[in-house]
Protein backbone atom coordinates (compact mmCIF):
# COMPACT_ATOMS: atom_id res chain seq x y z
CA UNK A 1 0.00 0.00 0.00
CA UNK A 2 0.86 3.58 -0.93
CA UNK A 3 0.70 6.36 1.82
CA UNK A 4 -1.51 8.24 -0.08
CA UNK A 5 -3.93 5.65 -0.66
CA UNK A 6 -7.25 6.59 0.09
CA UNK A 7 -11.23 5.92 -0.80
CA UNK A 8 -11.52 7.83 -4.09
CA UNK A 9 -14.90 9.30 -3.06
CA UNK A 10 -16.16 10.60 0.18
CA UNK A 11 -19.57 11.56 1.63
CA UNK A 12 -19.75 15.54 2.36
CA UNK A 13 -22.04 18.07 3.71
CA UNK A 14 -23.63 20.74 1.57
CA UNK A 15 -22.34 24.46 2.95
CA UNK A 16 -25.11 26.90 2.99
CA UNK A 17 -22.51 29.44 3.42
CA UNK A 18 -20.30 29.16 0.95
CA UNK A 19 -22.71 27.19 -1.56
CA UNK A 20 -19.81 24.44 -1.87
CA UNK A 21 -19.43 21.19 0.56
CA UNK A 22 -17.80 20.72 3.56
CA UNK A 23 -16.55 17.53 5.35
CA UNK A 24 -14.15 15.08 3.35
CA UNK A 25 -10.48 14.60 3.10
CA UNK A 26 -8.38 16.44 0.32
CA UNK A 27 -5.98 13.43 -1.19
CA UNK A 28 -2.61 14.04 -1.70
CA UNK A 29 -1.01 14.45 -4.91
CA UNK A 30 1.23 10.80 -6.17
CA UNK A 31 1.31 7.84 -4.40
CA UNK A 32 4.01 8.59 -1.62
CA UNK A 33 6.34 6.19 0.15
CA UNK A 34 5.08 2.58 0.13
CA UNK A 35 4.22 -0.03 2.99
CA UNK A 36 5.13 -3.93 2.14
CA UNK A 37 2.37 -6.04 3.48
CA UNK A 38 3.09 -9.98 3.50
CA UNK A 39 0.59 -12.62 5.42
CA UNK A 40 -1.02 -16.12 4.90
CA UNK A 41 -4.39 -17.16 5.57
CA UNK A 42 -6.52 -20.37 5.89
CA UNK A 43 -9.91 -21.25 5.94
CA UNK A 44 -9.29 -20.52 10.05
CA UNK A 45 -8.16 -16.84 9.22
CA UNK A 46 -4.79 -15.71 9.25
CA UNK A 47 -1.85 -17.60 9.95
CA UNK A 48 -0.84 -16.97 13.25
CA UNK A 49 2.61 -15.24 13.64
CA UNK A 50 2.80 -15.06 9.76
CA UNK A 51 2.20 -11.02 9.26
CA UNK A 52 4.90 -9.50 8.05
CA UNK A 53 4.76 -5.34 7.31
CA UNK A 54 7.26 -3.29 6.54
CA UNK A 55 8.27 0.24 4.96
CA UNK A 56 9.74 0.28 1.52
CA UNK A 57 13.24 1.60 0.92
CA UNK A 58 12.61 2.12 -2.73
CA UNK A 59 11.04 4.58 -5.03
CA UNK A 60 10.22 2.10 -7.98
CA UNK A 61 6.81 1.87 -9.17
CA UNK A 62 7.24 -1.96 -9.45
CA UNK A 63 6.60 -2.72 -5.58
CA UNK A 64 8.28 -6.29 -6.48
CA UNK A 65 11.82 -4.26 -5.89
CA UNK A 66 11.15 -4.02 -2.60
CA UNK A 67 10.99 -8.32 -1.72
CA UNK A 68 13.74 -10.39 -2.77
CA UNK A 69 13.28 -13.99 -2.54
CA UNK A 70 16.37 -13.96 0.14
CA UNK A 71 13.48 -12.13 2.43
CA UNK A 72 10.45 -13.96 0.83
CA UNK A 73 12.63 -17.34 1.75
CA UNK A 74 13.44 -15.88 5.07
CA UNK A 75 9.52 -15.22 6.06
CA UNK A 76 8.27 -18.58 4.88
CA UNK A 77 10.90 -20.84 6.72
CA UNK A 78 10.95 -18.60 10.13
CA UNK A 79 7.12 -17.49 10.18
CA UNK A 80 4.88 -19.39 7.57
CA UNK A 81 5.78 -23.29 7.68
CA UNK A 82 6.18 -23.09 11.99
CA UNK A 83 2.60 -21.85 12.19
CA UNK A 84 0.78 -24.36 9.68
CA UNK A 85 -0.70 -27.44 10.75
CA UNK A 86 0.88 -30.57 9.38
CA UNK A 87 0.21 -31.92 6.00
CA UNK A 88 -0.81 -27.96 4.94
CA UNK A 89 -1.19 -27.31 1.09
CA UNK A 90 0.72 -24.17 0.38
CA UNK A 91 -0.89 -22.30 -2.73
CA UNK A 92 0.22 -19.40 -4.25
CA UNK A 93 1.71 -17.97 -7.48
CA UNK A 94 4.26 -17.69 -9.44
CA UNK A 95 5.58 -14.34 -8.33
CA UNK A 96 9.91 -14.24 -9.30
CA UNK A 97 10.73 -14.36 -5.63
CA UNK A 98 8.63 -17.06 -4.68
CA UNK A 99 10.59 -19.11 -7.65
CA UNK A 100 13.99 -19.31 -6.96
CA UNK A 101 15.25 -22.30 -9.05
CA UNK A 102 17.04 -24.96 -6.37
CA UNK A 103 19.11 -26.05 -9.30
CA UNK A 104 20.35 -23.71 -12.79
CA UNK A 105 19.22 -25.36 -15.68
CA UNK A 106 20.84 -25.39 -18.58
CA UNK A 107 19.97 -23.30 -21.92
CA UNK A 108 20.90 -22.57 -25.57
CA UNK A 109 23.64 -19.87 -24.35
CA UNK A 110 25.40 -22.36 -22.22
CA UNK A 111 28.82 -23.30 -23.03
CA UNK A 112 28.89 -27.09 -24.87
CA UNK A 113 31.39 -27.85 -21.96
CA UNK A 114 28.80 -26.68 -19.25
CA UNK A 115 26.31 -28.76 -21.17
CA UNK A 116 28.06 -31.63 -21.25
CA UNK A 117 28.74 -31.83 -17.33
CA UNK A 118 25.00 -31.43 -16.71
CA UNK A 119 24.39 -34.37 -18.36
CA UNK A 120 27.04 -36.37 -17.34
CA UNK A 121 25.89 -35.30 -13.84
CA UNK A 122 22.26 -35.94 -14.62
CA UNK A 123 23.49 -39.62 -15.59
CA UNK A 124 21.75 -38.68 -19.07
CA UNK A 125 23.27 -40.35 -22.32
CA UNK A 126 24.38 -38.52 -25.37
CA UNK A 127 26.46 -39.59 -28.20
CA UNK A 128 29.87 -39.10 -28.61
CA UNK A 129 31.30 -35.84 -30.49
CA UNK A 130 27.86 -34.19 -30.31
CA UNK A 131 27.47 -30.46 -31.17
CA UNK A 132 26.21 -28.32 -28.57
CA UNK A 133 22.78 -27.80 -31.19
CA UNK A 134 22.92 -31.54 -30.47
CA UNK A 135 23.53 -31.53 -26.73
CA UNK A 136 20.84 -29.05 -26.12
CA UNK A 137 18.18 -31.12 -28.19
CA UNK A 138 18.91 -33.81 -25.93
CA UNK A 139 18.71 -31.61 -23.10
CA UNK A 140 15.38 -30.03 -23.57
CA UNK A 141 14.10 -33.89 -23.46
CA UNK A 142 15.09 -34.35 -19.92
CA UNK A 143 15.20 -30.72 -17.88
CA UNK A 144 11.67 -30.00 -17.19
CA UNK A 145 11.85 -33.40 -14.81
CA UNK A 146 14.64 -31.04 -13.10
CA UNK A 147 12.68 -27.76 -12.87
CA UNK A 148 12.38 -27.48 -8.84
CA UNK A 149 12.45 -24.18 -7.29
CA UNK A 150 14.09 -23.43 -3.32
CA UNK A 151 10.90 -23.03 -1.62
CA UNK A 152 8.81 -25.98 -2.91
CA UNK A 153 11.72 -28.28 -1.86
CA UNK A 154 11.78 -25.98 1.34
CA UNK A 155 8.58 -27.09 2.11
CA UNK A 156 8.67 -30.59 0.77
CA UNK A 157 11.23 -31.15 3.40
CA UNK A 158 9.37 -29.90 6.20
CA UNK A 159 6.07 -32.70 5.61
CA UNK A 160 3.81 -29.39 3.34
CA UNK A 161 3.22 -29.25 -0.12
CA UNK A 162 3.37 -26.35 -3.26
CA UNK A 163 0.38 -25.93 -5.05
CA UNK A 164 1.55 -22.87 -7.73
CA UNK A 165 -1.38 -21.18 -9.41
CA UNK A 166 -1.47 -20.74 -12.99
CA UNK A 167 -0.34 -17.66 -14.91
CA UNK A 168 -2.58 -14.37 -14.44
CA UNK A 169 -5.42 -16.20 -12.36
CA UNK A 170 -4.41 -14.66 -9.25
CA UNK A 171 -8.62 -14.93 -8.70
CA UNK A 172 -7.89 -18.32 -7.62
CA UNK A 173 -6.35 -17.66 -4.70
CA UNK A 174 -8.62 -16.54 -1.76
CA UNK A 175 -5.75 -14.13 -0.51
CA UNK A 176 -6.65 -11.92 -2.98
CA UNK A 177 -10.11 -11.38 -1.49
CA UNK A 178 -8.50 -11.20 2.19
CA UNK A 179 -5.87 -8.48 1.18
CA UNK A 180 -8.38 -6.30 -0.87
CA UNK A 181 -10.90 -5.84 2.65
CA UNK A 182 -7.10 -5.18 4.27
CA UNK A 183 -6.69 -2.36 2.27
CA UNK A 184 -10.41 -1.25 1.62
CA UNK A 185 -10.19 -0.89 5.34
CA UNK A 186 -7.13 1.00 5.67
CA UNK A 187 -8.37 3.86 2.85
CA UNK A 188 -11.61 4.25 4.13
CA UNK A 189 -9.67 4.90 7.56
CA UNK A 190 -6.26 7.13 5.92
CA UNK A 191 -6.89 10.72 6.55
CA UNK A 192 -2.79 11.29 7.78
CA UNK A 193 -1.37 10.32 4.54
CA UNK A 194 2.13 8.72 6.27
CA UNK A 195 3.38 5.28 6.63
CA UNK A 196 3.52 5.78 10.25
CA UNK A 197 -0.47 6.43 10.33
CA UNK A 198 -1.10 3.77 7.94
CA UNK A 199 0.67 0.79 9.06
CA UNK A 200 -1.28 0.44 12.32
CA UNK A 201 -4.46 0.38 10.12
CA UNK A 202 -3.00 -1.87 8.26
CA UNK A 203 -2.43 -3.98 11.55
CA UNK A 204 -6.35 -3.00 12.40
CA UNK A 205 -7.51 -4.47 9.04
CA UNK A 206 -5.67 -7.49 9.64
CA UNK A 207 -6.26 -8.37 13.26
CA UNK A 208 -10.61 -7.34 13.23
CA UNK A 209 -13.01 -9.99 13.51
CA UNK A 210 -14.48 -8.91 10.45
CA UNK A 211 -11.33 -9.60 8.56
CA UNK A 212 -10.93 -13.22 10.29
CA UNK A 213 -14.48 -13.81 9.26
CA UNK A 214 -14.50 -12.83 5.72
CA UNK A 215 -10.71 -14.78 5.46
CA UNK A 216 -12.66 -17.74 6.41
CA UNK A 217 -15.50 -17.58 4.63
CA UNK A 218 -13.21 -16.81 1.28
CA UNK A 219 -11.64 -19.63 1.52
Amino acid sequence: MNAHDAKDKQWVQPDTLTGGTSGGVTKPYGKGKRLIILHAGSENGWVPNAELVFQSGGTSDDYHKDMDHQEFERWFKDQLLPNIPVNSIIAMDNASYHSRRFEPLPTSSWRKGDMISWLVNKSIPFPAGSTKKALYIIIKQHKSKYLQYAIDEMAKSAGYEVVRLPVGHCELNPIEMARSQVKGYAKTHNTQFTLEALEPLVKDGITSRKMAQSCSACT
